[in-house]
């Protein structure tokens, strides 16, 4: 389940959106404009956005500056009513993760939610993945271990590719999946002699 932060000056709308996001077992939270939107962010995490286009005041394009002015990474679906080629090549530049023309169909808002919430899962799992790499210690220098050798790439590579099979259970595919590489890689890199 994951929060999902509805943002559309028509509040029928909203209820729409929450309707179907709840149906999908989604937990649905609801702004009309992109201040509520800023609030509702600061108060609870959200997974994804999906934000109306055209709002008075400021649009959604406006909501994706101010979501990273304020440092939130956070994935926003632009939908509008009033699709444009111009419009939909603008949000995706800013940076939207899709971009859908009302009336939304149950269907495509299903695609659109899954697609965006697994960048999510695989932004978290590569930040994870980043910080457990920087935490190794496996690197020595001659400095600071007299008499010992520092580790070259093949044999820090090895260790790694250990860890993510620990991590996976020795699931092969899983590791490979972790580590970003394909599993002919993965297995042509264990084959390989040390």
């Amino acid at each position: 389940m994951a929060t999902i932060l509805c943002v559309d000056d028509e509040a029928p709308v909203g209820v729409v959106l929450e309707n179907a996001l709840a149906g999908m077992g989604h937990d649905a939270l609801l702004a009309t404009s992109v201040e509520e939107a800023m609030k509702a962010v600061d108060r609870k995490a959200c997974d994804l956005i999906i934000s109306d286009y055209s709002m008075p005041k400021a649009n959604g394009l406006d909501l994706m500056k101010r979501l990273d002015e304020a440092g939130h990474e956070i994935p926003v679906i632009i939908m509008t009513g009033y699709g444009s080629i111009e419009n939909a090549v603008q949000s995706i530049r800013r940076g939207a993760i899709d971009y859908l023309t009302k009336p939304l169909r149950s269907e495509t808002l299903r695609i659109a939610v899954n697609q965006a919430l697994e960048v999510v899962r695989l932004r978290k799992e590569n930040a994870s993945f980043r910080r457990e790499i920087s935490s190794l210690k496996c690197v020595q220098s001659l400095d600071n271990v007299p008499g010992t050798l520092p580790l070259n790439l093949g044999e820090l590579e090895r260790i790694t590719i250990d860890r993510a099979l620990v991590e996976t259970g020795g699931h092969r595919r899983k590791a490979s999946a972790l580590l970003g590489i394909s599993e002919r890689t993965l297995r042509n890199k264990l084959n390989r002699p040390s």
